[in-house]
């Protein structure tokens, strides 16, 4: 069960932070302070709806220079196998425009590139058609998403939210570290001493 408790350690990491973010953040329109998009991913968004239990956090930032970006999504009961960004408004199934990778051993969904000039425009403009879909043996076609949404960091947020992944990665590297611990030497009973070589009374 050691792998749900370190999903459990990541979702309240991740959680607390976009919290910490969507706290901080106003509604800066210039094009020129990065941008940070996020998703809540539930069951109930799901098309159809299902009832998992499961829920996930997704967080894409954006340089709106050079149209780079950085996605992630983590998620918490659920036995994923895949995730990925799909195109598409709420209630509706749409095709994967970004499919996620995950690195043996690590529990975190992530894909970097360069969003073609459609996907900046819409994501600019504020549009809710692209969501993070996180599927399962159980759901093949999708447990849990939720619809992206535009947020807006200053520089000076877009560096702290880099420092606190950066931490976070390092947390969950010595999380999955198997103990290194050497395990206790058992006494060696003493050796009774040889008859006739002990101290004379």
């Amino acid at each position: 069960m050691k792998s749900l408790s370190i999903k459990s350690f990541l979702f309240q990491w991740v959680s607390l932070l976009t919290l910490t973010l969507l706290a901080s953040c106003g509604g800066n329109s210039d094009v020129s302070v990065p941008l940070v998009f996020s998703a809540t991913l539930t069951g109930a968004e799901e098309t159809p709806p299902n009832a998992s239990p499961g829920k996930g956090i997704g967080i894409l930032t954006f340089n709106p220079n050079d149209r780079a970006f950085n996605a992630r999504v983590v998620s918490s009961g659920v036995a994923d196998n895949a995730a990925h960004i799909h195109q598409g408004p709420p209630g509706v199934a749409g095709p994967i425009v970004i499919p996620l990778t995950r690195e043996p051993g690590s529990v975190i969904w992530e894909a970097k590139g360069t969003l073609t000039e459609a996907q900046e425009a819409a994501l600019r403009a504020g549009n809710i058609d692209y969501y993070f879909n996180v599927h399962s043996p159980t759901f093949p076609a999708g447990e849990i998403r939720g619809q992206i949404e535009r947020r807006a960091l200053s520089p000076e947020q877009q560096q702290r939210v880099e420092q606190l992944l950066q931490e976070l990665i390092v947390q969950l590297q010595l999380q999955l570290q198997p103990s290194t611990a050497t395990p206790a030497t058992p006494a060696v009973p003493a050796t009774p001493p040889t008859p006739g070589t002990g101290s004379s009374s």
